[in-house]
Parts: C-alpha cells; sequence; structure tokens
C-alpha cells in the first residue's frame, strides 16, 4: 500500500512539474482546457484547432487567466523538483 502511494505522489508530481515548466516557458495553458489531453500532445491540439477540426475551450478558470501566486516558497518546491 505505501508503494502505490509513493507510485501515485511521483506521478502527480511528475505531471504537476510538466505543467509548470510549460507555464513558466509562457505557452498557453488553454490547450489543457480542451479536455482530457496531456502535454505531450499540445502541439496536435493546437494544429486541430487551427484547422477548425477542434474547438478552444469555451470555459477559462480565473486561475489560467491571470497567476495570483505570492508565495514564494511554492515557486521554489515548484522550480526545483526533477
Amino acid at each position: 500500500m505505501y508503494r502505490d502511494r509513493l507510485t501515485k505522489d511521483y506521478l502527480y508530481l511528475t505531471g504537476l512539474k510538466q505543467v509548470y515548466d510549460y507555464y513558466k516557458a509562457g505557452k498557453d495553458l488553454s490547450i489543457l482546457l480542451t479536455g482530457k489531453v496531456t502535454l505531450k500532445y499540445a502541439d496536435d491540439i493546437q494544429y486541430l484547432i487551427d484547422k477548425g477540426l477542434a474547438l478552444n475551450s469555451k470555459f477559462i478558470t480565473d486561475s489560467y487567466s491571470e497567476n495570483k501566486n505570492t508565495n514564494k516558497t511554492l515557486d521554489f518546491i515548484l522550480d526545483n523538483l526533477k
């Protein structure tokens, strides 16, 4: 059971780090709101949107439109995840 928890934590933190790095690179996070997608296919999803074969997300949450984080400790942790 403990091993399963570590595996799940590793997967979630790995995904969080990938999304954080994507955001820090100045890339558009709204692509992630188009459905159950992974960053691996972000370029493909954007291509489909550009060709009119997929739709942009109708609903953009406030947390995606403006970063109001002032917690420097959180930034430090996310910047230093491997």
